[in-house]
């Protein structure tokens, strides 16, 4: 008999993210288990030049109140006493067709509020999928308890083009390059 996956250790385990309702910011402690997870396949060009390397055991979150129409912005942004060196990646679409739209190593954005190394995706445009977000520590270290905050801004402009997995448009978000 095979044992159940950890909660979050893999996408169709992942845990929730935010709440049912529409609310616009919100956030969630994250307490990574010790258990390794299953990594996904990751498309690291997309996140050239913030240091962004995915490797080790990474935290699955299915974002719970998915709002179309509008921006998503997610943060690793904690306590600066905190040492959690953060990868941060949004993944969209059904576990079995996952289709990497944004990653970030460090972000580029100094804040004195938040600890070194942290992670920051900023106005991804939200369509009616499902996504979720994997938390990394950088170059596959432990990944410390770390906050992880999300807010919808006001609706981006309409994507420009459609990208496809297998000639088939999906999701209607194209992939980006997040700093």
């Amino acid at each position: 008999m095979t044992a159940s996956p950890s909660l979050g250790s893999t996408c169709d385990s992942a845990l929730w993210f935010g709440t049912d309702d529409v609310a616009s910011h919100f956030s969630q402690l994250i307490q990574p288990s010790e258990q390794l997870s299953e990594r996904p396949f990751y498309n690291a060009s997309y996140c050239k030049g913030s240091g962004f390397r995915p490797m080790g055991p990474v935290v699955w979150l299915r974002l719970a109140n998915v709002q179309p129409g509008f921006a998503l912005s997610v943060s690793t942004c904690s306590d600066p006493k905190l040492a959690a060196d953060t990868d941060l990646s949004v993944f969209a679409g059904p576990c079995d067709e996952l289709v990497q739209i944004a990653c970030n190593g460090d972000s580029h954005r100094p804040a004195a509020q938040c600890q070194l190394g942290y992670s920051s995706i900023s106005e991804l445009p939200i369509t009616r999928e499902r996504y979720y977000i994997v938390i990394g520590g950088r170059q596959g270290e432990s990944l410390s308890p770390v906050l992880l905050t999300a807010a919808y801004d006001s609706p981006p402009p309409p994507p420009s083009t459609m990208y496809s997995v297998s000639d088939t448009p999906r999701h209607g978000v194209s992939p980006q390059v997040v700093t």
